[in-house]
């Protein structure tokens, strides 16, 4: 195991222990690339399964072993993204994801808790398991302009049947209009798939 990546990950976690008080969080970001110190690599903990996403064609499993070391993880999974997912094809995007984990056994399924809701996530089933860890802030931020209006886009979201409109929100990335449609749509997986934040469980007390 190497000791720079037992440091590194020791530390993050360190850092991101508020996160993990009262039990209302069990996923959250244990790795977040270069802030982190370790640029091109991420690593996603959703309770004791963790996922590592490589973004060059660095060697992930010094730090799949140290993730192992330091917590009692049941597996951890590795995925290979590329820069632009949807160019890929199915034997590539397979091939990227691997079904079985780095390290540890396989977990079919794995229920977590965000801020107090309760998430169903499939670590080995492809590139997304479709709870975006990195997406904390803008999510929050999206939840508090909910019925706000947007002063700089001077207009309201068209509503359906009277309800109140949503806010139109502007200056948000790609991830961030996912969170907002994931959000719009109550978390709930929109025309078949699971976008955004995931697929909710139920609102955990």
């Amino acid at each position: 195991m190497s000791p720079r990546a037992r440091a590194l990950l020791a530390r993050a976690l360190e850092r991101r222990a508020p996160l993990r008080e009262g039990g209302r969080t069990t996923a959250f970001r244990w790795l977040n690339g270069a802030a982190d110190g370790t640029p091109g690599l991420t690593l996603d903990l959703f309770g004791d399964v963790g996922v590592l996403s490589t973004y060059d064609a660095q060697d992930p499993t010094p730090v799949a072993d140290a993730a192992m070391a330091l917590l009692p993880l049941r597996a951890v999974y590795a995925k290979a993204r590329p820069r632009e997912a949807g160019t890929l094809r199915g034997e590539e995007r397979a091939a990227r994801a691997p079904a079985l984990p780095l390290r540890g056994e396989p977990v079919e399924v794995v229920e977590v808790r965000e801020q107090g809701l309760a998430f169903r996530i499939r670590p080995g089933e492809g590139l997304a398991v479709g709870l975006y860890l990195d997406m904390r802030e803008a999510a929050q931020l999206l939840r508090l302009h909910r019925g706000v209006r947007d002063r700089s886009a001077g207009r309201w979201r068209g509503s359906r049947g009277g309800r109140r409109p949503e806010p139109a929100l502007t200056g948000l990335g790609r991830g961030e209009r996912a969170a907002e449609r994931a959000i719009s749509a109550g978390g709930r997986p929109h025309r078949g798939r699971r976008v955004g934040l995931g697929a909710p469980v139920r609102e955990a007390g």
